[in-house]
C-alpha cells in the first residue's frame, strides 16, 4: 500500500516539472535563437550589415528622357533617351530589360534587351524620333520613358523606373 502512495506522489509532481522543462525549453529555444512570434526573425547586427550589404550592391536603374530638340510644328518628335545605373550593383544581362516609350499614354516603342549589362554608375542612350504621321498625336501633352516594365530585375527601387516629361509644338 506504502508503494501505491508514493507512485501517486511522483506522478502528482512529475506533469508539473514535465510542463515546466518544456516550457523553460520553448523560451530557450525562442529567445535563444532570436525568433519572434509571427514568424519574424531577428537579425544580429552582423547579419543586418550582410542583409544591408547585398541590397546595396543590387543594380538601380534610372530613367531619363529628353526633347532632343524644340519641336518644330508639323515635324516629329526627337527624343534622346537614357537608361543609368545609378546603383551599387551590376546589371548582368542575365534578366530581359524591357523599356518602353510613349506618347500620351500610347505606346510608340517598345524594346526587350535579352543581354544588356549595364555596369555600376554606367548608362546607355539612344536616339528616338516618334513619326508624328503614323501616331498622331496632338500639338501638346506629355512623353513618357518606363524601364523593367515586367519588373523582371531584382533593383534597389523602382521608384526612379519612369520619366514624363511635357512637350508642346
Amino acid at each position: 500500500m506504502s508503494k501505491n502512495i508514493i507512485k501517486r506522489e511522483s506522478a502528482k509532481w512529475l506533469i508539473p516539472v514535465l510542463l515546466v522543462i518544456v516550457l523553460a525549453g520553448v523560451v530557450s529555444v525562442v529567445y535563444g535563437k532570436g525568433v519572434i512570434f509571427k514568424g519574424q526573425l531577428m537579425l544580429s547586427e552582423k547579419e543586418a550589415v550582410t542583409v544591408q550589404e547585398r541590397i546595396s550592391a543590387l543594380p538601380d536603374l534610372e530613367a531619363d528622357i529628353a526633347l532632343k530638340s524644340e519641336p518644330v510644328t508639323g515635324e516629329d518628335l526627337q527624343l534622346v533617351v537614357t537608361v543609368k545605373n545609378i546603383g551599387q550593383g551590376d546589371m548582368k544581362g542575365k534578366v530581359p530589360l524591357k523599356y518602353v516609350i510613349e506618347v500620351n499614354g500610347q505606346e510608340v516603342f517598345s524594346k526587350i534587351d535579352s543581354y544588356s549589362i549595364v555596369s555600376a554608375g554606367d548608362s546607355f542612350s539612344f536616339d528616338y524620333s516618334v513619326s508624328r504621321s503614323l501616331y498622331d498625336y496632338p500639338d501638346q501633352g506629355t512623353v513618357t520613358f518606363k524601364i523593367d516594365t515586367e519588373k523582371a530585375l531584382g533593383e534597389v527601387t523602382r521608384d526612379n523606373n519612369t520619366k514624363e516629361i511635357p512637350y508642346s509644338y
